[in-house]
């Protein structure tokens, strides 16, 4: 992913779900909490171009490094399972009815 900003970047957690390598941008809110500070995929310094040539190839030359990253990006998706977090949300709204 190569965005300057966003919110929650669903993508991100799409080609996770799929099994799919992430490199994506280190841009604000969202990229470095989905891939757990780099343990779940690479991230590079947004419009650094030297810096993302190098995670891919660092992707293209440590594959079983890359297979754990991809391990853990999903291991740890059910952090944003929308059923999950809903009934915290709905739970902390029936302690205030």
């Amino acid at each position: 992913m190569s965005s300057k900003f966003e919110g929650l970047p669903n993508v991100l957690l799409e080609a996770a779900t799929l099994g799919k390598f992430i490199i994506s941008s280190n841009c604000p809110t969202g990229p470095k909490e989905i891939l757990l500070n780099g343990k779940g995929g690479l991230l590079y310094d947004a419009n650094n171009i030297n810096h993302l040539k190098n995670k891919i190839l660092f992707f293209i030359n440590n594959r079983n490094k890359s297979q754990k990253m991809l391990f853990n990006a999903k291991k740890n998706l059910n952090r944003f399972d929308y059923k999950k977090n809903l009934n915290k949300y709905l739970k902390i709204i029936n302690e205030f009815t």
